[in-house]
């Protein structure tokens, strides 16, 4: 037996469409079918109306046909007399139609051929410019005091150490630079800075040592300042080392 969708309960259809435990409405024709409506089964009373007697009346009998009476005929009025057609104006002649001229026939121009196109001018090959010469290995003879960088420093102990040794033995050098780092510790003599170049690329850098007479010098200094400072080669290990150094510029 099929189950109602409300209540869950195996029922059936009553004669009103309903379910016989919760009424509710089932449309499918698919429950099986009971022959008393969803109040019936309740118990609840049902009031049938019973049809009304109509007392029967006696058919009327058929009345005579009615007469017809003629209507009377209207009169005619007397039709007035046609007017005659006027004659239709003569007709003109058409005129002949205009004949077009005759196109005149155009000589199609040649096309201009296009030019080529002009080659590209060469290129402007520039000239490299000489590499500049390091005033370090050039000379044969160095003078005194020497004016150069930290670049020029680096790259003349990269290409030649032992070469570059010689040629600044016992030399004072006027180096510029940037100032990488400072240490100053007088109770300990130790008082010196680290130049370097600004991209801090180079190989080697210069140790600057100061004596304690001018360490006051080191106080005024911050990483990044490009100074100029003098001194004497000292040799070059780690770093290429500048002795007795003072600070020429800051």
């Amino acid at each position: 037996m099929a189950r109602c969708p409300n209540c869950g309960q195996n029922t059936k259809r009553t004669e009103d469409w309903a379910c016989q435990w919760c009424g509710y409405p089932l449309l499918s024709g698919g429950y099986k079918k009971l022959d008393q409506s969803y109040r019936e089964v309740k118990g609840e009373p049902v009031f049938k109306v019973e049809p009304e007697e109509v007392e029967e009346k006696a058919p009327e009998p058929p009345r005579p046909p009615a007469k017809a009476v003629r209507a009377p005929e209207p009169k005619r009025r007397p039709e007035p007399e046609a007017e005659p057609e006027p004659e239709p104006p003569e007709e003109a002649p058409p005129e002949p139609l205009p004949v077009p001229p005759r196109p005149v026939a155009r000589v199609a121009e040649p096309l201009a051929t296009p030019e080529p196109p002009l080659p590209p001018p060469p290129p402007v090959i520039e000239p490299l410019a000489p590499p500049r010469p390091n005033p370090i290995m050039s000379a044969d003879v160095c003078p005194m005091v020497l004016d150069v960088t930290t670049e020029e420093l680096s790259l003349a102990f990269e290409s030649d150490r032992a070469l570059a040794n010689s040629k600044l033995a016992n030399r004072v050098l006027k180096v510029t630079g940037v100032i990488d780092r400072v240490f100053l510790k007088e109770h300990l003599d130790i008082q010196y800075f680290i130049l370097t170049t600004p991209n801090k690329t180079e190989a080697f850098n210069v140790r600057c040592t100061f004596d304690k007479k001018l360490a006051y010098q080191l106080r005024k200094l911050t990483p990044g300042q490009r100074v100029t400072v003098e001194g004497k080669y000292g040799g070059a290990e780690k770093n290429i080392i500048l002795k007795d150094c003072a600070l020429v510029s800051s």
